[in-house]
């Protein structure tokens, strides 16, 4: 299924969603930016992140929402309401070429430690923010007991590591620094360490006593401005969307 074609399906749901999602367009101060985790968990909230799913991703966004909505967070600037961007996490693939060579995985190693490992199944951030450098803060939230830390405790689990794939051409993490990746004809992968020793650990080199807490979350006190335009709210409505969708 095309992304025009999932958006033509959703539709309905999304039109009604679209006012309050619209909410969170607007142009926030880069310089004075607080952001805010928000895990998703009333309709609305619910709603609001399946439209961003729908308008942000390259990708077809159908189903996402409905299997990720325990570990979707949206990240809002609290000074102007902005949305910054929305991480959805998953279970992590039983099986992954790149991901197991990257981390020293043999099949022992996997079978024991695949429940301490996560996957982003998106991580989604506005166009105008991307140039902006508002990855960095987005790649600091998926990092923070904001969003780990909520999920370890409803999940009674150690987070070690957060992997993410995308497209070989997508650019929502350029500039994110100190993320290690594995890069292929066709896609990138990306391995967020939370903790520290937490790779070690996954590899079954390191015991639970040597691994660090939760990084803080410490955004940069500026953003560089960047070039931010355009602006236009109506880039990211339903019409929009339908007339763009396979662009």
């Amino acid at each position: 299924m095309t992304k025009v074609a999932a958006l033509y399906k959703a539709a309905p749901f999304l039109r009604c969603a679209q006012g309050a999602a619209m909410h969170l367009w607007r142009r926030p101060d880069l310089s004075q930016l607080a952001p805010t985790v928000v895990p998703v968990r009333t309709a609305t909230q619910k709603a609001v992140a399946t439209y961003w799913a729908h308008a942000l991703s390259p990708q077809p966004a159908h189903g996402l929402t409905r299997s990720l909505r325990a570990r979707t967070f949206l990240v809002v600037d609290a000074r102007s309401a902005c949305l910054l961007g929305l991480i959805a996490l998953r279970d992590p693939r039983q099986a992954d070429a790149d991901r197991d060579a990257a981390i020293a995985w043999s099949g022992e190693h996997r079978q024991r430690r695949l429940p301490h490992l996560l996957d982003a199944a998106r991580l989604l951030v506005p166009e105008p923010l991307r140039a902006a450098g508002v990855a960095s803060i987005v790649a600091l939230a998926l990092l923070s007991d904001d969003v780990l830390g909520v999920v370890e405790l409803r999940e009674a689990a150690t987070i070690c590591a957060v992997t993410y794939t995308s497209a070989a051409n997508d650019a929502t993490l350029d500039g994110v620094d100190d993320v290690p990746e594995v890069t292929s004809a066709d896609r990138r992968l990306r391995l967020f360490e939370p903790r520290a020793n937490g790779l070690a650990f996954l590899r079954g080199c390191a015991a639970f006593d040597d691994l660090g807490p939760l990084r803080p979350f410490r955004p940069p006190a500026r953003v560089s401005g960047g070039t931010c335009d355009p602006w236009d709210a109506e880039r990211y409505t339903l019409p929009r969307l339908l007339l763009t969708g396979d662009s």
